[in-house]
């Protein structure tokens, strides 16, 4: 993490980590606080505030629509329900779902 993540962050950004043992590490933790970048925990997994549940609800209702069935359609369907995911719906869903991550 230090390796990698680390030197991409810039002033500013905003790293939201789940709960798992990498991100408890103090020395990964003021690598990002050094960079300027601010850290925000994920809250307890809830769908209710999980901005990837609005997604997957989006293309699950598009692969519903066109009776996506065997694995080649599914697979098909996915890749354009994939491409009616906007970057406006990215933001709305963040801003509706991870508040936390948007201040």
């Amino acid at each position: 993490m230090l390796d990698v993540l680390a030197p991409e962050l810039q002033p500013g950004d905003v790293v939201v980590w789940a709960n798992r043992q990498p991100h408890r590490d103090a020395q990964a933790a003021q690598a990002v606080k050094d960079v300027g970048a601010r850290l925000e925990p994920l809250p307890p997994y809830s769908p209710d505030k999980s901005p990837i549940e609005e997604m997957f609800s989006k293309a699950k209702r598009y692969i519903r629509s066109v009776a996506a069935r065997t694995v080649a359609t599914v697979i098909s369907a996915m890749g354009a329900a994939l491409d009616r995911i906007t970057p406006t719906d990215i933001v709305g869903w963040f801003q509706d779902r991870a508040a936390y991550a948007m201040h």
